[in-house]
């Protein structure tokens, strides 16, 4: 192709037709512009493409990584409220008016579990994916707002709740009674065990144990179920994307 433009200019001045000639390398120089713009044009067209494909493929992960987190956050709370639910309904029994140092003594044996629901972390890897690659750009502003509204929300309570749950269960080694879940769980071993215990020290220890496990319950109830609301805020917005 190259061959044959050079060949017409050259007879173009072979004929003395100098006009004709830059006319014709004009012409020549406007054609080779107009295709090199549509090859960028191609370009910028095949790079969008590259992009919204690459983009799809991070929202379909951020989608399994907060489907992930939902159900882990659904499961914890709901252990949180039976279990805080549980809590009341011990205050209730312990503070009536018959409630005596022996039932407190019961309750701890064959009612009371010390195991405090807990969720550590959360699914990350994708926003942090799209971070260390400079991806973050493939994401629009409204979604990112979102992202980090999200993250603020599991990094509070990381901070807070989880020390809070983790101080419980540290201080739980304190309240010793015999356990029927034990080894040694009957027999008058068990019974000697049962007749030591400092009942009132153990009130007061329990007292504490309750109200403790009782406010990490609060905290963490609350914050997690603010993080359970924009996860879930933040599927549907992706869903919307991706149809």
């Amino acid at each position: 192709m190259i061959k044959f433009f050079r060949k017409i200019r050259q007879n173009l001045l072979s004929e003395g037709k100098t006009g004709k000639y830059f006319k014709y390398a004009i012409g020549e120089i406007v054609l080779v512009v107009i295709g090199i713009l549509i090859a960028l044009q191609i370009n910028n067209w095949n790079e969008v493409r590259k992009d919204s494909i690459r983009q799809a493929s991070y929202l379909k992960y951020l989608i399994t990584d907060f489907s992930k987190d939902t159900l882990a956050i659904q499961n914890v709370l709901n252990y949180q409220i039976e279990d805080s639910i549980k809590i009341s309904q011990l205050q209730e029994k312990l503070t009536s008016k018959d409630a005596s140092l022996d039932d407190l003594l019961t309750i701890m044996i064959y009612d009371w579990n010390p195991r405090i629901g807990i969720l550590r972390s959360f699914n990350t890897n994708t926003v942090e994916a799209l971070v260390s690659t400079g991806d973050i750009n493939l994401i629009d502003s409204e979604l990112l707002n979102n992202l980090a509204n999200l993250k603020n929300l599991q990094e509070a309570y990381i901070s807070s709740s989880v020390p809070f749950i983790e101080f419980y269960r540290n201080s739980n080694t304190s309240v010793g009674v015999p356990a029927i879940m034990s080894v040694i769980n009957q027999g008058p071993i068990f019974d000697q065990m049962i007749e030591s215990v400092d009942k009132i020290s153990l009130a007061y220890k329990f007292d504490s144990q309750l109200r403790i496990k009782r406010q990490a319950y609060r905290n963490s109830i609350r914050e997690l179920n603010e993080i359970l609301n924009e996860t879930v805020t933040i599927i549907t917005i992706i869903d919307r994307k991706l149809q």
